[in-house]
């Protein structure tokens, strides 16, 4: 046999099964075709992942999956679902921002991406683009830009009988678009987050099924902010007058679009909530990776909508105003008055309600008193080490109590502390997310007659391969182990079957290497690690399990690819044979062993035919449960769609059809 080195070979005549002299004919002309023309025949495409939380001093873990991680249990609560395996994974920076290159199916146009952190967007859908996926949540616009007057007649009565009124003004989606309102988002203390995850979530690193907070709910003598009318300021009592109050907001997680907002009345006083004016702050508590906002695009349904379209995002900070009995506005709280908080629970709608609010849903209140079933809604803690009140919402849906987290804050601070309001605890909690392998899987067909092509029905040898990349939170790869099973053989000569490693990889980067946990030896005389798996096809039906331990901080994960890896086969294999025929995916190298007539540097591996295609004589197929073709019968006639994938015509799931 000769080997196919940067030539194209000229063919005559079509396939026909079990002839293994038709494909090739050997003694024709070749003509040196430039490496850059011939097609990969590559199922894999390497795609540049670029995420941006918007969060500074914050670090996460990013899980990409090919289908929906999240689902619904019986009771409509959300919950990831633990069969669905991502098929990338890799940590942010402390920053919340990850650039990198992942390894996906070609089948693939677009990506969930999944992060289990309180505050940022639990599963977005971002599209597949131009071999790029990006999601950047610090260019998500959460304000439109249409103008109003620039005196604001706010607040905007919004429904007499329920004396409820807006701060603001907004368009679609619930997006403010009232200049008057301002909307900043200011640096804040990440690790905030960390604290009231660690308290919330019992420690956990994602959300717990069946989270239950009730413990944590208080009356509202603590989830109230009363201004003072006197404080302690370096250990002297002084008069307060009054203070300002800014809300800031930090996360959602409910299934709910909620909306948002405050009402007052003279602290010590008991009003009847039918009497209070109530002011709404933000018509939709949504954002970017909450439902109903996970979508690439406009979906034009209700309930799906578009990320981008999502109407606020975490750090959205306000002042709240007073209004007095007459009419005049102030950003200043008398001392002696007392802020509530009230939810309205999925109050704001796609339907065509006036102002997209459906008012006839339940209003949750901080006073537990307000509530019709007399239930506690809010919790309520003061976090020593940030300065800040921060409350939770829950909206009805489950037991959470953090459907809606705020903090607020008041300048002077010293106005609204309540020395006796619960403490989050002011030590440092960084939680980082539990670290699993990154899977993935793979089977790998071959056809043993290289270069002829024989019947062309690429089950002569048939490997599956299931591998875990593990890492730590630098995204350093520590271990690669991976299972390989002979899924099939239809092949009368006996080939063996072996891998090299990337070439990233080299010998003194390795600590150890096992095959099931015995000690793997690398083949002798080659520049980068080899083993052989299989040295029978035909008979060893054995599984084998490679695990390779790398040393600390060698190599970045997005440097490693199943695409790296370089299987092949032996036809014909002997023990003792020096020079020796292999069979290896296009364009991958020949190892040392291998036989290389032309002394080039690459490897092509295709057979051609005369109406221009190429043929691969081995194939990575990014599944399991591949149909294997029947015996005899060129796999471009079991599955129709192969020919036109080796034209690179695009159907790169001719595998699935």
């Amino acid at each position: 046999m000769k080997f196919i080195n940067y030539f194209l070979p000229v063919c005559v005549g079509a396939f026909i099964a079990c002839d293994p002299t038709d494909v090739y004919d050997s003694s024709k002309e070749k003509v040196e075709v430039p490496q850059e023309d011939f097609f990969d025949f590559q199922l894999r495409s390497e795609i540049n992942l670029s995420i941006n939380y918007g969060i500074k001093g914050y670090k996460t873990i990013i899980e990409v999956y090919e289908e929906n991680p999240m689902c619904y249990d019986a009771d409509g609560v959300l919950y990831k679902n633990a069969d669905v395996n991502a098929i990338y994974k890799a940590f942010t920076d402390e920053n919340c921002i990850y650039q990198g290159k992942m390894n996906l199916p070609s089948r693939i146009s677009k990506v969930y991406i999944y992060t289990p952190l309180l505050g940022l967007p639990t599963c977005v859908e971002v599209d597949v683009e131009d071999g790029k996926v990006v999601f950047d949540m610090s260019q998500i616009e959460t304000r439109a830009t249409i103008s109003t007057p620039t005196t604001s007649t706010a607040p905007y009565l919004l429904e007499a009988s329920k004396k409820l009124y807006s701060l603001t003004k907004w368009e679609n989606y619930g997006k403010l678009n009232d200049n008057n309102f301002k909307v900043n988002y200011p640096v804040f203390d990440a690790t905030l987050l960390s604290r009231l995850q660690n308290i919330l979530w019992n420690g956990k690193t994602s959300k717990p099924g069946n989270l239950d907070n009730t413990h944590l709910l208080v009356d509202e003598q603590f989830t109230n902010i009363s201004i003072a009318t006197k404080m302690l300021e370096n250990g002297v009592t002084i008069p307060v007058e009054g203070a300002t109050i800014q809300l800031t907001f930090l996360a959602e997680s409910g299934n709910y679009m909620n909306s948002l907002g405050y009402y007052y009345y003279p602290t010590g006083s008991n009003p009847d909530v039918a009497e209070l004016n109530k002011y709404l702050i933000f018509p939709n508590v949504s954002v970017a990776g909450s439902y109903p906002f996970t979508y690439s695009r406009e979906q034009n349904r209700v309930g799906r909508h578009a990320t981008s379209n999502a109407p606020l995002k975490s750090g959205a900070t306000v002042d709240l105003y007073y209004i007095d009995e007459n009419g005049n506005r102030s950003n200043t709280f008398p001392a002696g008055y007392t802020i509530g908080w009230f939810l309205i629970s999925d109050g704001f709608t796609d339907a065509s309600i006036p102002k997209n609010l459906n008012t006839s849903n339940d209003f949750l209140y901080s006073n537990v008193s307000f509530n019709k079933d007399g239930k506690a809604r809010c919790i309520s803690m003061y976090d020593s080490k940030s300065e800040k009140i921060v409350v939770g919402f829950e909206d009805g849906g489950d037991k959470s109590c953090e459907d809606i987290l705020f903090y607020v804050t008041a300048n002077p601070m010293g106005a609204i502390v309540d020395p006796n309001k619960p403490t989050i605890d002011d030590d440092d909690v960084v939680l980082l997310p539990e670290i699993e392998p990154e899977k993935s899987i793979g089977t790998l067909a071959f056809e043993d007659i290289w270069p002829y092509g024989g019947d062309y029905d690429m089950n002569d040898v048939v490997i599956t391969y299931d591998r875990n990349i593990y890492f730590d939170n630098n995204n350093f790869v520590t271990k690669i182990t991976t299972r390989y099973s002979n899924y099939h053989n239809g092949a009368k000569i006996i080939s063996a079957f072996g891998v090299q490693l990337p070439k990233c990889i080299s010998y003194d980067m390795i600590e150890s290497q096992t095959i099931n946990g015995e000690i793997l030896n690398w083949e002798n005389n080659q520049s980068f690690p080899t083993y052989i798996i299989y040295k029978n096809c035909n008979e060893d039906k054995n599984d084998y399990e490679i695990e390779i331990n790398l040393k600390e901080g060698i190599i970045k994960k997005d440097i490693l690819s199943t695409s790296n890896f370089n299987p092949f086969i032996i036809p014909e294999y002997s023990n003792n044979e020096d020079l020796r025929t292999e069979v290896h995916l296009p364009k991958m190298d020949i190892t040392d062993l291998g036989i290389d007539h032309n002394g080039s540097s690459g490897n092509y591996y295709f057979i051609g035919t005369i109406d221009g295609r190429q043929y691969p004589f081995a194939i990575d197929i990014p599944i399991h449960n591949f149909k294997v073709s029947p015996e005899c019968i060129r796999i471009n006639e079991t599955y129709l769609y192969f020919d036109k994938w080796v034209s690179g015509e695009g159907y790169e799931d001719w595998y699935m059809k």
